[in-house]
């Protein structure tokens, strides 16, 4: 199920929040990044769901009915990532093990509670998916796969553009992120011994721009990323750490500035976007964690300004509005990018009736032998890669 917590209410035990309701686990769940009241889910019932919160939150009910469903996939949906300058377009992926996994860019129809129409269906993944990243004007995709295969894809015409396999883009857990207008890609994995990131061209796959050492950690990562200040969050599972990584589209095309370390440690972790911050103390970043205790805490970034401008720490930013249609954007427009002030939009935001979507769902025990063989592989890898940090003679 989706907890549904106002940010006036983090910092607290759970409790009994207002839900919404899923009949199967869910995997992954994004809010739209032009509407706050909208929110796309996926799960172990193969289905993608649209859920729209009523004004106010969802006030002491269950909401066990999203807006729409998308029916397409015949496998477990792992990932959604809503289009970045199209509000009603989104793309989903398998991420079982078994071969074959299918990544689907859906557009919602104009009246959404009718659903959405496929707009493509990529089948060239072998493996499931780790994850997907949509570049700056959403006219290319990228990917990292179980198979050990980073892809480029063109995502009007369906079609893998560029493909890197081998070394460092391993079978274990990698994840990419676009960064810039150039189309940089910057990759998270792993080596034998330990955790690594790399930025790569995304015209030109043959070969790793840099590559450099993060840490030694067995844990799985993931990526945020903040492209007003360019800066790449690295954020390790079951971890209390945050790497912050300066990311630009010339050499050295990055470096880790420093680690955050917080009190405790975080089974999830999203990033509020820019206009919710407190600009006002110097608050660049403000992170949402999910812990054991199912308790929301808030780790906050602040940069005292020292006689800078206001638009050094936030520049213009992205507004929070559609900027192509999904008719227009399949012929090939990507609309035009409005930015705003981050103060005037701060001037005009309560906070305190925003909601932050929290995943509370204990944990799934294997009942069937699809379910059990995926758990097997996942677990093998875990192993994997702790083994890896042991020296021969332990």
């Amino acid at each position: 199920s989706i907890a549904v917590i106002p940010l006036s209410k983090t910092r607290k035990a759970i409790g009994d929040p207002p839900m919404l309701t899923s009949k199967a686990q869910v995997t992954d769940i994004k809010f739209s990044p032009m509407n706050d009241d909208l929110i796309a889910s996926c799960g172990k019932d193969y289905l993608v769901k649209i859920w729209e919160i009523p004004s106010g939150g969802v006030q002491g009910e269950i909401l066990n009915a999203p807006m729409t469903e998308l029916d397409g996939h015949k496998k477990e949906v792992g990932i959604v990532e809503w289009h970045p300058t199209c509000e009603d377009i989104l793309c989903s992926a398998e991420i079982e093990i078994i071969p074959n996994s299918i990544l689907i860019i859906w557009g919602l129809h104009e009246n959404r509670k009718k659903g959405a129409t496929v707009l493509k269906k990529i089948v060239d993944h072998e493996r499931g998916l780790h994850s997907i990243s949509w570049n700056f004007d959403g006219s290319l995709l990228a990917t990292t796969c179980r198979d050990g295969v980073l892809r480029v894809i063109d995502p009007r015409k369906g079609k893998v553009i560029g493909r890197h396999s081998g070394s460092f883009v391993e079978k274990k857990a990698s994840r990419v992120k676009f960064f810039g207008k150039s189309n940089k890609l910057f990759v998270i994995g792993f080596s034998q011994s330990e955790r690594q990131y790399a930025v790569y061209d995304s015209t030109n796959l043959t070969k790793a721009l840099t590559l450099a050492r993060i840490d030694e950690r067995p844990a799985a990562m993931n990526l945020e990323y903040d492209e007003d200040l360019n800066i790449m969050y690295i954020i390790g599972r079951g971890e209390n750490t945050i790497h912050l990584c300066e990311v630009q589209e010339n050499a050295p095309f990055a470096h880790e500035m420093f680690t955050l370390t917080t009190k405790n440690y975080h089974k999830g972790l999203a990033l509020l976007p820019k206009v919710s911050l407190n600009t006002s103390t110097g608050e660049i970043a403000r992170f949402y964690k999910h812990n054991e205790e199912k308790i929301v805490n808030v780790a906050s970034i602040i940069v005292p300004s020292k006689g800078n401008s206001s638009e050094v720490l936030f520049p213009p930013t992205r507004a929070r509005e559609s900027a192509v249609t999904v008719q227009k954007w399949i012929k090939g427009d990507n609309g035009n990018i409005r930015y705003v002030s981050v103060d005037t939009i701060n001037q005009q935001e309560n906070t305190s009736t925003k909601t932050a979507p929290v995943v509370v769902q204990a944990e799934e025990v294997p009942t069937d032998v699809r379910s059990l063989t995926k758990a097997f592989h996942d677990k093998n890898e875990e192993i994997g890669a702790l083994k890896g940090l042991r020296s021969p003679a332990s």
